[in-house]
């Protein structure tokens, strides 16, 4: 493209790419997210995408905000949000990365319909952990694994403010999940089994006690912790770990994870859903089970009919 032609902005340089910016959906510190849609094949079809703009001046290092273009172009996995179109476009200093289009936050839809069906949380959390194992054996850690917060007026539901979640959801025609992906490397590094970091990324609530205290840690395993904790969340729609609290009341809840899993309802459903929670959720790195190996549990185990809910 010569220079005399060249594209004024970042959106008529999309469209000219044959992706078309519709309707502005949030805005966070590393830019924006907008609805549009992208021409697809010969004959003038389009279908409905996302479209991430993260600015320079968002807040974010050059090296974070690459390493997550990197990523979003490298994984490619039915419960990841992947690059359709990405790049970086110089002018307006912005990289772009546009990823198909999911319906509704996990969040929001937690907020908005209540606590889900067993089976269907069942199926809801086992795309995700399916995400994180690809993530883990490509070598991937997400270091930021979370459901947000959104208003929510139910009398089962303690949530405050409006905060999206890492974690989409695909409906269907009676809006109900068909999908969970998990979304957002703005956090995410390579790593292998040796690795241990001393970026102590994330969301506070989510974070597992060895980055409250601020140890070296093994990101595959820091992500198992925030894994188990979204389980915990969508099971019992509560949260146990406000980010208010300070370092050593954090540090002595997480490592009582038993007495904050009660014996009743939800828990004693089945006999796998306590034991998976709290292998995930285990405060002590060298026994804190993997990503894999949580889909051993008999817990996910769906029947048919059920599966169909």
């Amino acid at each position: 493209m010569s220079e005399n032609n060249a594209p004024k902005d970042i959106a008529e340089f999309l469209e000219r790419a044959g992706v078309k910016m519709d309707v502005f959906i949030r805005r966070g510190g590393y830019g924006s997210v907008s609805r549009g849609v992208m021409k697809v094949g010969d004959e003038g079809q389009t279908k409905p995408v996302a479209i991430k703009l993260i600015d320079f001046q968002g807040g974010q290092g050059e090296r974070q905000l690459f390493r997550e273009l990197e990523v979003a172009e490298t994984v490619w996995h039915k419960n990841l949000t992947f690059s359709l179109f990405s790049g970086y476009y110089e002018p307006n200093d912005t990289i772009f990365i546009v990823t198909e289009l999911y319906e509704e936050d996990f969040s929001t839809y937690l907020a908005d319909h209540g606590r889900l069906r067993p089976s269907m949380c069942k199926k809801m959390f086992r795309h995700i952990t399916e995400g994180v194992v690809y993530l883990h054996k490509n070598g991937i850690a997400h270091r930021d694994i979370k459901l947000g917060s959104a208003t929510c007026h139910l009398p089962t539901c303690q949530w405050q403010d409006i905060k999206l979640s890492n974690i989409l959801l695909r409906l269907n025609e009676e809006k109900k999940p068909l999908k969970a992906v998990l979304t957002d490397f703005g956090f995410a590094r390579r790593a292998d089994r040796d690795t241990l970091s001393e970026n102590y990324c994330g969301t506070r609530s989510y974070m597992a006690p060895e980055l409250i205290s601020e140890t070296p840690y093994q990101p595959f395993i820091a992500d198992c912790w925030s894994l188990g904790l979204v389980l915990f969340i969508i099971v019992t729609m509560r949260r146990p770990f406000p980010s208010t609290l300070s370092k050593d009341v954090m540090l002595a809840r997480q490592r009582d994870m038993k007495n904050l899993i009660p014996d009743r309802e939800p828990f004693c459903s089945h006999p796998d859903l306590k034991a998976l929670t709290l292998a995930l959720m285990d405060a002590d790195v060298e026994t804190r089970i993997t990503a894999e190996d949580a889909l051993a549990y008999d817990w996910y185990k769906i029947p048919e009919r059920q599966s169909q809910e």
